[in-house]
């Protein structure tokens, strides 16, 4: 199931050594909407980013949810962004099976 957005905030080739260290460990099990730099974010809208995963935090004021891990994946950092993305998508399956939002 694809389900995340992942960016990584820090500079062009750090994100784009992560994107392609998660598409290598990940493949389709994580859809990776776009890369880019954290000055930048203010163009998204937020609130169709399901999870940030940088190489550093973000700051205080911005609250998406995201993880940090090292720019070279090891398997700590694999293991966290397997756990953060099943936590994510169970969010998300919870959300659509709220009484509320069944009609």
């Amino acid at each position: 199931m694809a389900f995340a957005v992942a960016f990584d905030l820090t500079i062009k080739r750090s994100s784009k050594l992560l994107y392609y260290k998660l598409k290598a460990n990940f493949g389709n099990q994580l859809f990776i909407e776009e890369t880019t730099e954290l000055f930048n974010l203010s163009q998204y809208n937020t609130k169709d980013i399901d999870l940030v995963i940088n190489t550093v935090p973000l700051p205080e004021d911005i609250s998406i949810p995201h993880i940090v891990v090292n720019t070279i994946l090891g398997n700590k950092d694999l293991s966290l962004v397997r756990s953060e993305t099943e936590n994510t998508r169970n969010h998300i399956v919870k959300d659509f099976l709220e009484e509320e939002a069944i009609y």
